[in-house]
């Protein structure tokens, strides 16, 4: 099947800003929400540790109490992991409740200056600074090979506020080396401008958090540090985040927020993974050789152009006679398969769609499917 044009000139209408949402699938697609196999969202295909589950069960028995304020013992534990000063830490109602304290935080020192942000990127980094009254000023990413431009980036940092980045970057997969970010968070000190860098995605990069900017916290005055626990652990619904940064900057975050927005079932998650140590580099191996896999088969669909990526997620870019991504997407939510429309990303949702890396029986499914519905490729002996 070389391509198809039934789906007549129009796209199909995008889904909500983000993945997961099988409520919208269901309604759309007119099939129970628990009979996707969901795609759409980054989260590990491991699943959650064992011993989180039973925490979670345990402190179903303390609900009649409130929370710990602020997480404060689980802060304490984050910040001796991770070799930073207590004050340096804020722990957090998932990453995108301290995405948008921090634009908060901000927002006065920022002077009516811009705040940069890559495009394509999360979009949660717009919406926040946007919402707190400061301008953004997209960096466009070269569609080859979507690799942060530093040169443009130091040059537009001499009259910008800072920097937001995802490191590896979502939905493009690509991770910036250290080696690179290290030097660029030192010219932005040095012209007053802040690099704020999520690494919600790092533990899944091959290398682990070799590539890490956490350490450089205490000594970059103008560095802060995003970490999301609920992606590397697929606990998104217990909503669990981490910030690390100056210690006054962090301090303003605190009073512009509820004490107790890090509910009991999240703490106890929390204390749960730093207790069972869980073996990083296990599922790290494992997300690798599903990555590499999916890869594999993606290539074998004819039409499909899947890039390089050090995240559990792939960028596949359709290139099939015919069809659009935004077509790909909905054909697959028809046969009850939830990949992610990047079209709230910008321009390249017309030509490109994400999708989780899984086991192999969502990966079977998703090429399958696609395979049915492209073609596949001629073999070469």
């Amino acid at each position: 099947m070389e391509g198809c044009t039934s789906f007549g000139p129009e796209p199909p209408a995008p889904f909500p800003v983000h993945g997961g949402d099988r409520l919208e699938a269901s309604r759309r697609y007119g099939r129970p929400g628990d009979r996707f196999v969901d795609l759409s969202v980054n989260v590990s295909f491991t699943g959650p540790p064992r011993a989180v589950r039973e925490a979670l069960r345990a402190a179903a028995e303390e609900v009649e109490r409130y929370p710990e304020p602020r997480a404060a013992r689980l802060r304490a534990r984050l910040a001796l992991r991770e070799g930073v000063p207590e004050g340096s830490a804020m722990v957090g109602n998932g990453a995108s409740e301290l995405i948008y304290l921090l634009a908060s935080a901000l927002a006065a020192g920022a002077r009516g200056r811009r705040f940069l942000v890559p495009s394509p990127t999360f979009g949660e980094y717009r919406r926040a600074l946007e919402g707190h009254g400061i301008a953004v000023r997209e960096v466009p990413l070269p569609w080859e090979s979507f690799a942060l431009p530093v040169e443009v980036v130091e040059q537009e940092l001499q009259e910008a506020a800072g920097l937001f980045l995802c490191n590896p970057n979502n939905p493009t997969g690509r991770l910036e080396p250290r080696e690179v970010l290290l030097p660029l968070a030192r010219a932005a000190a040095a012209r007053g401008a802040w690099l704020v860098v999520d690494e919600s995605f790092l533990p899944f990069a091959p290398q682990g958090e070799e590539d890490s900017l956490v350490p450089e916290v205490a000594r970059l005055p103008n560095l802060v540090v995003l970490r999301s626990l609920t992606k590397l652990h697929a606990i998104p619904g217990a909503r669990l985040g981490v910030a690390f940064g100056p210690p006054e900057l962090v301090a303003a975050m605190e009073a512009r927020r509820d004490p107790w927005s890090v509910n009991a079932f999240a703490q106890a998650a929390g204390h749960a993974l730093l207790d069972a140590a869980a073996d990083l580099g296990r599922l790290r191996r494992d997300v690798a050789r599903a990555r590499e896999a999916l890869v594999r088969e993606m290539e074998g669909v004819r039409g499909l152009l899947p890039r390089a990526s050090s995240a559990n997620f792939l960028l596949v870019e359709v290139t099939a006679p015919g069809w659009r991504a935004p077509a790909v997407v909905d054909a697959l939510g028809r046969r009850g398969i939830l990949v992610r429309d990047c079209r709230s990303f910008g321009p390249i949702g017309e030509r490109f769609f994400r999708t989780a890396v899984s086991g192999r029986p969502a990966r079977d499914a998703l090429t399958a499917a696609l395979g049915d519905l492209l073609g596949r490729e001629a073999l070469h002996s």
